[in-house]
């Protein structure tokens, strides 16, 4: 293990090169791409369609449950190994 671990400055990530224009520019670009898909799945047609909606906005809905918790954790257990 690290003796001396400045943990300040471990725990500081820089921007490397990269700023908030950048990242604005990238969402702005982003968005007509998404745009271009076609929203089928949103406009069920019949039975099968309407139980294919309801089970893709049930799994959105239900995934965040599990994700964020995990993720969470990934990062928390990082964090105290850092020094």
């Amino acid at each position: 293990m690290l003796k001396n671990c400045d943990c300040q400055n471990a725990r500081t990530l820089p921007l490397r090169g990269r700023s908030i224009r950048d990242a604005f520019a990238f969402v702005t670009m982003a968005g007509p791409v998404v745009r271009g898909c076609s929203q089928s799945i949103f406009g069920p047609q019949g039975p099968i369609g309407v139980a294919e909606k309801t089970i893709l906005l049930n799994s959105l809905v239900i995934m965040p449950v599990i994700v964020v918790p995990t993720i969470l954790a990934a990062l928390a257990f990082a964090w105290n190994l850092t020094c």
